[in-house]
């Protein structure tokens, strides 16, 4: 039983680990820092409203590590599609840069669907109190799906370690205290389902052991009736006494037997 509940644990905190690995690593979803129905696609890197989204606030990220942002978008029918891309904050003011499926400084990546803007320098400074990125469509036509926050490598910052073991460390613990009980549960049924076993098994001993006896007795009642002579007037006194000697100890053997056999049994 202790072996279930070792193997319980380590399983319960495998997957909690497990899932600490991937939250503490995961690729930050965008979606939640940009407006419904904003045209622009902003995502709300810093934000000085209440009520606004607030992405380094929530993720822990610092401002001197984003370098750009990649959109992934849905592009139109039409045969050229530009527009713009860049930045808003104090330090930047309104960055624009040009964009388009080709003959621009930014080409966009027509086969993924994507479009990115990669600086050599930070995009935004420490002392914004609000930090955007946008994208806008001046030709043809554009739909935002969801955007990455870039690195100075052009890699996709994820969220930092310290939020997610604290979002993940109580249903960690909780998820190996219920399957510990589980498994605490589970054996206390066994335990009782092989009791409840071993009681049957005795009381079907007993119970053969009772038949085993009976047989023997009849056996021994049948044999003792079929040696005794019947009655002889003629028969001398001494006759008559070592046939009763003889069908005693036919008795007592054959009780002997039955007593050995029902040990056996048992």
């Amino acid at each position: 039983m202790n072996l279930k509940k070792i193997v319980a644990a380590v399983a319960a905190a495998a997957v909690a680990v497990s899932a600490m690995a991937v939250n503490a690593f995961a690729v930050i979803d965008t979606t939640n820092y940009m407006k419904e129905g904003d045209a622009n696609g902003t995502v709300f890197v810093r934000a000085d409203k209440e009520g606004d989204p607030n992405l380094t606030a929530d993720t822990g990220i610092a401002l001197d590590t984003i370098y750009g942002v990649k959109y992934y978008v849905e592009f139109g029918s039409e045969d050229w599609i530009g527009g713009g891309i860049g930045a808003n904050s104090q330090s930047t003011g309104w960055l624009s840069n040009e964009w388009a499926t080709n003959a621009k400084p930014i080409v966009a990546d027509v086969e993924n669907g994507t479009i990115t803007w990669l600086l050599d320098k930070p995009v935004f400074a420490e002392s914004d109190t609000y930090c955007q990125f946008w994208i806008q469509t001046w030709s043809g036509t554009l739909t935002v799906k969801s955007a990455d926050i870039l690195d100075a490598n052009g890699n996709v910052i994820e969220i930092a370690a310290a939020p997610a073991e604290e979002a993940t460390e109580a249903p960690a613990e909780e998820a190996t205290e219920e399957t510990t009980e589980a498994a605490e549960e589970e054996a206390a049924v066994e335990e009782e389902a092989a009791e409840e076993e071993t009681a049957e098994e005795v009381v079907e001993e007993e119970i053969v052991e009772e038949e085993i006896v009976e047989e023997v007795e009849e056996e021994v009642v049948e044999e003792v009736v079929e040696e005794a002579p019947a009655a002889d007037t003629t028969t001398e006194a001494t006759e008559t006494g070592n046939v009763a000697v003889a069908s005693i100890a036919a008795v007592m053997a054959l009780a002997g037997a039955a007593a050995v056999v029902a040990k056996k049994r048992n």
